[in-house]
């Protein structure tokens, strides 16, 4: 027996099973079957039945990753996903609906206890690192701003200084003169 990419080639005289194609081979006189690719999603082949052109959870579940249904079929069942989809109307929210299910469930297999939170809590401690960094540069930009007003009102005042004695020096000077 010789396997080609998913076929496999036999004689005649073996009978074939519902689920192959055969076809002839011309070359050899032999026929090859070929496994029927079946395009039903993954969660009408996790149930072992036929997938419609209606599935409503054949865009969600593509037949290439049954880990994802399984995850979610673990995670909230097949008939709480179902009533879900039907309750929401609107298309792009059932494909934000279907994100969330599918998030939360890969997030239960990699953290059985806590799921969801545990990515909820780290972002909350880094939402609340971030906060306290914030308001530290803040801290700093409001003490750099004070210390160059302060700055900048010596300067001024040293000036103002510097003009009024000028002033005096004039008046002096007219008063008394040289």
């Amino acid at each position: 027996m010789v396997l080609i990419q998913q076929e496999c080639v036999i004689p005649v005289l073996f009978t074939v099973s519902r689920q192959y194609k055969p076809t002839r081979d011309a070359t050899r006189g032999l026929m090859t079957l070929k496994r029927s690719s079946s395009n039903a999603c993954a969660a009408c082949k996790y149930q072992r039945r036929k997938c419609t052109p209606e599935c409503q959870l054949a865009q969600y579940f593509p037949s290439d990753k049954p880990g994802v249904f399984k995850n979610a079929h673990r995670l909230f069942g097949v008939k709480n996903i179902l009533n879900i989809l039907k309750s929401i109307h609107d298309p792009a929210q059932k494909t934000d609906a279907m994100t969330s299910i599918i998030y939360q469930a890969n997030l239960r297999e990699m953290f059985p206890v806590r799921g969801c939170c545990h990515l909820i809590d780290s972002y909350y401690a880094q939402i609340q690192l971030l906060e306290e960094e914030l308001h530290a540069v803040h801290s700093q930009l409001d003490f750099y701003r004070t210390r160059r007003h302060n700055q900048v009102s010596r300067a001024s005042a040293s000036s103002t200084h510097k003009q009024r004695l000028h002033t005096m020096d004039e008046c002096v000077s007219q008063v008394i003169p040289n």
